[in-house]
This record gives structure tokens, sequence and C-alpha cells, in this order.
């Protein structure tokens, strides 16, 4: 499988690329996959009763295509093309729903197994895109005891809140000096040549000796008072303000496949994302020097 992960994108989009699966309604015992579209659909996209049967050992050959699945998809502009071909996510969500029983009156529970405990882990790879500090994978294994595997289950989005890395909150209750300082001067009504130059300088110093004093309420007002600001200066205008005419022969293109699976995962994702954290890292990259190094 370690193979599998150095295909790039464009290799696997010359082997998959504008392919559907046969979804078959019958397959012999002896028909074995020739190609890749022919893995994906025998032992991924399992989906019929016809393909379930064609399998001599069902759990051990998903269990195989799932995991090949699970690799493939470490890479995001293959998950983007096998998503919007195949709806992976939609097979996945779909197995896990058929995988759940109702008894009586109580909510309906998931049968824990090696396949659905392999699709749990899947459904959270892709579903929220991110790293180790922004989302936590469910483990591929049982473990022993009454309560085999304490990972919620799921057949339907949105995403249970615990896959979800918590960001530290901070406590901002402590004044800062070098925040006064910050917040002294863009009160200062009274804009004189250089405000903006000692506004970045005051800025910067506090990322580079201390960047977690300064709290969401202490970025909104700085970013309100630098945009006021540059819009009191023509030259630092962004626009012009011309008006423009709309050209109607303009041709309007529709959006790909993969476009509109990427902008899906886009806004799934916008929930769970630390927003001050980005506000911050992008105002000090675009005021750093050239000389000073951003990580």
């Amino acid at each position: 499988l370690a193979l599998i992960n150095l295909l790039s994108c464009p290799a696997v989009y010359e082997l998959i690329g504008d392919q559907e699966i046969p979804n078959k309604a019958e397959y012999s015992l002896r028909e074995v996959p020739t190609d890749v579209v022919d893995i994906i659909d025998r032992l991924i996209v399992v989906n019929t009763e016809a393909k379930i049967h064609s399998l001599f050992n069902y759990e051990q050959s998903h269990i195989f295509g799932l995991r090949l699945l699970n690799v493939l998809c470490c890479d995001l502009n293959t998950l983007l093309l096998l998503e919007s071909q195949y709806k992976v996510s939609e097979v996945l969500l779909d197995a896990q729903n058929e995988n759940a029983i109702s008894i009586s009156e109580t909510p309906r529970q998931f049968i824990i197994d090696g396949l659905s405990v392999e699709r749990n882990h899947i459904l959270v790879r892709i579903s929220h895109i991110g790293g180790p500090t922004e989302r936590i994978l469910p483990p591929r294994v049982l473990h022993k005891g009454d309560d085999p595997y304490p990972w919620p289950m799921f057949s339907s989005y949105p995403l249970p809140a615990c896959y979800l890395a918590e960001f530290p909150r901070k406590n901002y209750s402590r004044k800062d000096d070098d925040v006064s300082k910050l917040l002294s001067v863009l009160k200062n009504p009274n804009k004189q040549t250089g405000w903006l130059e000692n506004v970045q300088r005051l800025f910067c110093e506090i990322m580079h000796k201390k960047p977690d004093v300064i709290s969401g309420a202490n970025l909104a007002e700085l970013i309100e008072k630098i945009v006021l600001h540059l819009f009191e200066i023509p030259s630092e205008h962004y626009f012009s303000s011309k008006v423009y005419e709309a050209d109607v022969n303009m041709e309007i293109k529709n959006l790909t496949a993969i476009q509109e699976v990427g902008i899906k995962m886009t806004i799934r994702k916008k929930h769970s994302m630390d927003f001050r954290r980005i506000i911050i890292l992008s105002i000090w990259k675009a005021w750093l020097k050239p000389t000073d190094q951003f990580y």
C-alpha cells in the first residue's frame, strides 16, 4: 500500500479519469479485475448484492479495498477525483446506514465489525480535511471488553463533534503593556505621518514576542481602524472608483465536477476552522519584511 501513496494525481487520473465503474447486474466467480477501475468496482464501491456474492471472502476483500481507498484519499486531488466520479462518501454513508439496526423505540445502533470500523475511519478522513491538530481520526482496531469501539459512528452529516480537534481557548483577562500601547495608537484620532508604519511595527513586535495575547476583539478593532485609514488615502485603494460596464458577450463557464466537490468540502470545513488564528497569521505574513522568516 505504501507504493500506492507514491502515485501522483495525474497518474491516477490517467488510470481512472472519466471512466465509469461497470456496476454489472451479475459477476462471474471466474471474472477477476483487470484494471484499476475494476478494482474500485469490485473491492471499494461494493454497493450491490451481485458484487458481494462475487467475492470468495467478502469481508477480507472489501477491507483490502477500503484500506486501498484510505491510502488514495491521502492525496487531496485524488480524493476530489474519486468523490466527483464515484461518490465514494455517499457509498460509505449508505453502507453504514444499512449496517444499523433499530430495536423497539431505542435509537438506531450500528453493528460494530471490521468493515464498519474501516468505513468510519475513512469517512472522518475525507469529511474533515486537515492535519492532526484539526481533526481526530478514530482507530481502525477493536478493543477487548464491554466497549470494543467507543467512537461514535454516523451515516449522515454533520460529522460528530468528537472528531473535531478543539483549539485551546486563551484567557485574555490579564492586560499586556504592548497590547495596551497598540490599542492606544489605534484609538488616536489624530493620525500623523507614519501612523500605519507605527501600528505595523507594534503588531509585528507583539507577534514575535507573545502572539497569544491578542484577543478577537483586538483583532476586530485593528482591522477596522486600518481599513478606515486606507480608505482615506486614495493611493492605497485596492480598487479604483471607475464604473465598469458588463460585457454581454462574456462567456459564463460552468464549474467542473471536481471544482464543485472541492467547494462543498471547503464550505463543510469552514464551520470548524479557527478564524482568529487565520486572521492573525494572514496580517502578520502580509506585514513581514522580506528579511524576516515566517513559520
